[in-house]
């Protein structure tokens, strides 16, 4: 996250987006962004499709692009990451019964974290760059990234910017790779097993802790100094236009 948050400091456009080299944007999704119609105050987030590693990169970008859109393995939403063949979900649950349960949740007086669209939020996190520095940027945890990604999205959305969902075809597709280096279902055990290692981990209810405290005072926790960013660096810089 701190190499992410060194891009958003020094970032000299209006918006800024967070994302990963293994991703493909649709046409639709790039057509979107060079439009001109995003807008300060809001969060932008998206559904990550899964496409497979073997992609085949002789083709030409359309074509590239029409494999991905016939060949998703699997979906993460807001409301959990499923089989794009099947529709079984590995976590979390059909809309509407999530929505019931947060209704009862909220009938019975408790407190739970926000709903927000954090599911594979790494991916993809779209913000005014203002909206970036009044958050400091990601939380610079000396963590293994799980979860963190998603306490941004919560940072975010309790210091007024509001969660805009983009939907189809605005989509982008994550190419798959090895176990334990991003959330698949196959790895979820190697990744757990790493968060326990060497390399620690957000545990989920230490994020569930900070979420729901950050509801409950209506405000952001924002955990980075002022010299997030590594602003005391003197980094090279280069302008591509």
């Amino acid at each position: 996250m701190i190499a992410k948050n060194v891009g958003i400091r020094r970032a000299r456009a209006p918006f800024v987006l967070a994302t990963n080299i293994d991703i493909l944007f649709s046409e639709e999704l790039m057509t979107y962004l060079s439009s001109r119609q995003l807008q300060g105050g809001l969060m932008y987030r998206i559904d990550r499709f899964d496409v497979p590693a073997d992609l085949p990169v002789n083709l030409p970008v359309n074509r590239l692009l029409d494999f991905c859109r016939e060949n998703v393995i699997r979906v993460h939403t807001r409301w959990g990451s499923r089989d794009a063949k099947t529709g079984q979900y590995y976590y979390g649950s059909a809309r509407w019964k999530l929505m019931i349960r947060d209704l009862a949740v909220l009938l019975s007086g408790k407190v739970s974290e926000k709903r927000l669209h954090t599911n594979a939020s790494g991916d993809f996190m779209l913000l005014a760059t203002a909206d970036w520095l009044s958050i400091r940027g990601y939380p610079e945890l000396q963590l293994l990234s799980m979860h963190v990604d998603g306490l941004g999205c919560q940072i975010a959305h309790f210091s007024g910017a509001r969660e805009r969902v983009l939907a189809r075809p605005l989509q982008i597709y994550h190419i798959e790779h090895s176990t334990g280096s991003g959330w698949v279902p196959e790895g979820d055990g190697a990744l757990r097993a790493m968060a326990k290692s060497a390399v620690p981990g957000l545990a989920y209810s230490k994020y569930r802790e900070l979420a729901i405290r950050m509801r409950k005072e209506r405000r952001p926790i924002i955990l980075n100094e002022e010299d997030w960013g590594l602003a005391d660096e003197q980094l090279p810089e280069m302008t591509v236009c």
